[in-house]
């Protein structure tokens, strides 16, 4: 299961906001369902402020709540050094971000 979900303030005075949701739900890692990885949910947020109606500065937070988990995660044979040549079945993950955080300035011509 993914979903996605938003709630959104567009204009409150010069100020809007935004609230982001996404979630993974668990997910097979090999065919038999044995393994299984774990799901995970993750909020992103924005705010802007409006100084004239073609100048806008935004901040965006990024896993607003500092999450430690995996953008993915997959099991599959591996070797290193030292192990048997046939590899090892083991679970390999690609972590996810930290939180961090970005400032935009938006002109509009």
């Amino acid at each position: 299961m993914v979903a996605s979900a938003e709630a959104a303030v567009e204009r409150y005075g010069p100020w809007s906001g935004a609230l982001f949701l996404r979630y993974i739900g668990s997910y097979p890692m090999i065919e038999d369902n044995r393994l299984c990885a774990e799901p995970r949910t993750l909020f992103d947020a924005q705010v802007g402020y409006e100084f004239r109606p073609n100048v806008k500065l935004r901040l965006d937070v990024f896993n607003l709540f500092n999450q430690q988990t995996n953008d993915i995660t997959y099991y599959y044979q591996s070797r290193l050094p030292g192990e048997p040549p046939e590899g090892m079945g083991d679970t390999h993950v690609h972590p996810g971000e930290q939180r961090s955080f970005r400032v935009s300035l938006l002109y509009r011509f």
